[in-house]
């Protein structure tokens, strides 16, 4: 008998990594982690930060591990794995700066993933914090000015098809 519902309601690990961007990157980073973070607090699900290494709390420059209990993990490596892109004006710059993250759902902590950004497959979300503040989902072809509700962790509306 098979069972087509197999990695539901198990313990998903997302990695969250730096791509390109220098320190904007990293800034991307923590708004990711804080992403998911409010998305599972709103789910009702478990979830803690963790280091691949340690299995608990540091956290790596550049990259960051979340642990979702009860999470429906193919759902979500469906919806956020790939490349995730953020444009905006860093504090005190008159220049707008582009960052590049990589996004993995996986269910072992230990899961190896891809170096460099052309390993991490195709661009899936644009952000454009300012001037004009846009979301766009380029799976669904889903957009948003709402980056505020979306990065507070309503993913569900973002990741329906349009």
């Amino acid at each position: 008998m098979s069972q087509p519902d197999q990695d539901k309601e198990e313990d998903c690990y997302i990695d969250i990594v730096a791509l390109h961007g220098g320190d904007e990157s990293h800034v991307f980073v923590d708004i990711m982690l804080n992403m998911y973070r409010l998305w599972a607090y709103e789910s009702c699900l478990t979830f803690r930060s963790i280091n691949a290494a340690s299995g608990v709390g540091m956290r790596l420059p550049g990259r960051a591990k979340l642990l979702i209990e009860g999470a429906d993990r193919s759902l979500l490596a469906s919806r956020e794995n790939g490349v995730h892109r953020m444009i905006r004006f860093p504090p005190g710059r008159t220049q707008r700066h582009m960052s590049f993250v990589g996004v993995r759902v996986s269910g072992s902590a230990d899961a190896v993933l891809p170096e460099g950004r052309d390993g991490w497959g195709e661009q899936i979300r644009s952000l454009i914090i300012n001037p004009e503040p846009s979301l766009t989902n380029h799976r669904t072809g889903f957009v948003t000015s709402d980056i505020v509700g979306v990065m507070s962790g309503d993913l569900q509306r973002f990741w329906e098809e349009r």
